[in-house]
């Protein structure tokens, strides 16, 4: 089915407001193969049509239907690999050093954030990479790391709670020992072990609306969501991350995005083939790097 000019711009508004996804022109297919099913199943013969059922108020659940249709989900554990060498070696270090000469009176806490996590493949990734971590200090227990996956999509949270991978969702960085050491194999895929699983917990968040309710994180990884987001919809999402942010505290990107032209209240590092962003003590002063 055909989705004229008129149409593709009704439905890439009607997404752009509702969640703040920016579809490009050059991917108008989009929308006509992941919505398709939606019309038919509202007995639509057109788009038109299927937007005038959108829009009428009369489905409350169908806006969550259409964003979760077109809301991409894919990655991997460990993807792109060495940024999750730097949160192991050197992030994770350096928080705890800091957490620990600050905590006088209660016990020192870190709280990670995965912005956008989908399936759960990121904020696993990160748990597993804590549990590799403690035993080389003597500070810090599992109690005392949080590590909590968001994503705009309730459907991808409910798989991510149940830790459950396909062969092709596990990805290609996830090494054989850590296969058989994280995961167990559950008729032809992986489960994550129980007691990874326990160290992540799942909340829906859209980015472009604020989350303070969330409260403050030492690190946030937010990789590869940015891309899907206007110029607009960016810069207000890393507003909204900065101020989740503790002071000094740590944002990781995806490899093809950065925050040029986006905000100034950071300042990048470089090590290796991973930049990563620290918040600047005086923001709004530009990007430092």
């Amino acid at each position: 089915m055909n989705m004229s000019d008129r149409e593709f711009g009704l439905f890439k508004e009607y997404l752009f407001r509702e969640s703040g996804i920016d579809v490009s022109d050059d991917k108008r297919y989009l929308f006509t193969t992941r919505l398709s099913d939606l019309l038919l199943r509202e007995g639509c013969a057109t788009f038109d049509g299927f937007y005038k059922v959108l829009t009428s108020g009369s489905r409350g659940n169908l806006t969550r239907q259409v964003i979760e249709s077109m809301t991409t989900h894919e990655s991997g554990f460990f993807r792109d690999e060495h940024p999750y060498h730097i949160f192991t070696d050197v992030i994770l270090p350096e928080v705890s050093k800091r957490r620990a000469a600050e905590a006088h009176f209660l016990p020192p806490r870190i709280r990670v954030l995965s912005a956008g996590c989908g399936f759960g493949q990121e904020p696993y990734s990160l748990a597993i990479c804590v549990h590799r971590w403690l035993p080389t200090q003597s500070i810090f227990s599992l109690r005392d790391i949080t590590i909590l996956g968001c994503d705009i999509s309730t459907n991808a949270l409910e798989r991510a709670k149940k830790g459950v991978f396909r062969e092709m969702e596990v990805g290609k960085y996830l090494s054989a020992q850590d296969r058989q050491t994280y995961f167990r194999e559950c008729k032809g895929q992986w489960r994550v072990r129980e007691d990874i699983r326990a160290m992540a917990a799942f909340q829906q968040v859209n980015l472009t609306e604020p989350f303070d309710n969330l409260g403050k994180f030492d690190v946030i990884f937010c990789r590869n969501v940015l891309i899907y987001f206007s110029m607009d919809g960016r810069k207000k999402a890393i507003e909204r991350l900065s101020r989740a942010l503790e002071p000094r505290g740590y944002l990781f990107l995806g490899s093809a995005e950065s925050l040029f032209n986006l905000s100034g209240d950071f300042t990048s590092r470089a090590d290796g083939p991973t930049t990563y962003y620290t918040v600047n003590d005086n923001s709004g002063k530009g990007l430092k790097s």
